[in-house]
């Protein structure tokens, strides 16, 4: 398993999101898989797919790990100076969206 993804198997484990059995099956199902098949998102996806934990657990989890907040962006005003401080490129490459600019 890659590490990224055996980080996020751990974190939820450590958490108590998922059970100690199935962080051990998650880990045996990675092992099988290869570079190109997705990594850390087919992990998520083998976790939620067998009903281990919510995408909202993992989302919390993950946020909570990097000191990060979790908005709903159907509830908050993205600011276009914060859209105007961040290259479509970067942000496409990081997987972010500005909302704010302080």
């Amino acid at each position: 398993m890659s590490s990224p993804a055996d980080y996020i198997v751990q974190l939820l484990r450590k958490r108590g999101l998922v059970s100690e059995n199935a962080a051990g099956e998650t880990m045996n199902w990675a092992a099988g898989l290869t570079l190109g098949d997705g990594g850390s998102a087919a992990v998520i996806d083998h976790i939620l797919n067998r009903g281990y934990t919510t995408s909202k657990e993992i989302t919390q989890a993950l946020a909570s790990e990097f000191a990060m907040e979790v908005v709903n962006l159907e509830e908050v005003s993205v600011s276009q100076e914060a859209l105007g401080k961040v290259s479509r490129g970067i942000a496409e490459r990081y997987g972010v969206s500005p909302l704010s600019f302080n």
